[in-house]
């Protein structure tokens, strides 16, 4: 206050000695109900109107964004496949397709053999079916016409 000049000083005491108006009765109660009004307030997915098109592209944005992320952590998981427990030579292996193609890497290389590995391998038999024979047999007794 001992900043001001007088003629501020003593506005400013003339506006702190002033009577203010107190505030309706209602006042209270508008305040109050609107409170209460925000607090019980839900929202709901139907209450968010969405165009077609700005679901879609949210839609897409969300499918894209776990995408990568899971492409990502799945291109930084190293899978111990454990190359010394492999039935047949596949540093051999490794070897020859890297002799053939002197640009790949080991570890490509390595893969390669793998999958040539993988793919002579013979099929998973199929499972076995879940009913029994005395129901095929009154299956075929069923639609056995002669």
């Amino acid at each position: 206050m001992s900043e001001l000049p007088d003629d501020f000083s003593q506005f400013e005491r003339a506006l702190a000695s002033r009577s203010t108006p107190d505030p309706s009765p209602e006042l209270r109660a508008r305040v109050l109900g609107a409170v209460n009004h925000k607090l019980t307030l839900r929202v709901s997915f139907r209450s968010i109107r969405m165009r077609p098109w700005q679901f879609a592209a949210t839609a897409a944005a969300v499918f894209f964004c776990v995408h990568n992320l899971s492409m990502s952590a799945a291109n930084n998981t190293h899978w111990r496949f454990a190359v010394r427990d492999m039935p047949y030579d596949l540093r051999s292996a490794a070897a020859a397709i890297q002799s053939l193609l002197p640009e790949m890497t080991r570890e490509e290389a390595l893969r390669h053999a793998l999958l040539a590995h993988a793919a002579s391998l013979p099929a998973a038999p199929a499972p076995p079916h879940r009913f029994s024979g005395q129901m095929k047999l009154q299956e075929e007794a069923a639609w056995d016409l002669h």
